[in-house]
């Protein structure tokens, strides 16, 4: 019987067998560069649209003690129901003199005063036409939300749990 022998490929067969080895695409210095490039433009991408999104938004939640609302960045202000005196939905407001407030193109978000009111917070979208305005032990809010319905439909919802109070 016959010996097998095995032979262990040296020089040029070695080389061959390792060019037909190949390394995924992202570990070479190309696909490094593309991947590195991929992550900035990702990135970049994300950063915009937090912006976008949060540039633009007053946002109310209410569960069954309490009003919450926020508008940009500003410090959300919390009411408890149980401290509000008045909550009436208007049509029109005159904004009045300007204390503070943040530049968004959408509408306005700060603390006014107009001759109704006297100093308030003022939360509102620059294109919808009614208000909802809920005076408290500590002030005066004045908001609406993204659309009409939708500030009709909180005023009508912040009212039942008014009566619920």
């Amino acid at each position: 019987m016959r010996k097998q022998e095995w032979m262990i490929p040296v020089g040029d067969e070695n080389e061959d067998m390792r060019a037909e080895r190949k390394e995924p695409y992202f570990a070479t210095a190309k696909g490094r560069q593309i991947s590195a490039l991929f992550m900035i433009v990702l990135i970049a991408f994300l950063l915009f649209c937090n912006m976008t999104r949060s540039a633009g938004s007053v946002t109310c939640e209410m569960d069954d003690a309490v009003l919450g609302i926020s508008c940009l960045d500003e410090q959300a202000l919390f009411i408890p129901y149980r401290d509000m005196e008045e909550v009436r939905l208007v049509s029109s407001l005159e904004s009045g003199e300007v204390i503070r407030n943040k530049d968004w193109d959408e509408g306005w978000c700060g603390e006014y005063r107009n001759e109704l009111y006297g100093r308030y917070t003022f939360y509102a979208y620059s294109e919808v036409e009614n208000y909802i305005v809920v005076k408290h032990m500590a002030g005066t809010l004045v908001f609406n939300l993204k659309s009409e319905k939708a500030t009709t439909d909180t005023y009508e919802q912040l009212m039942v749990y008014c009566m619920g109070r």
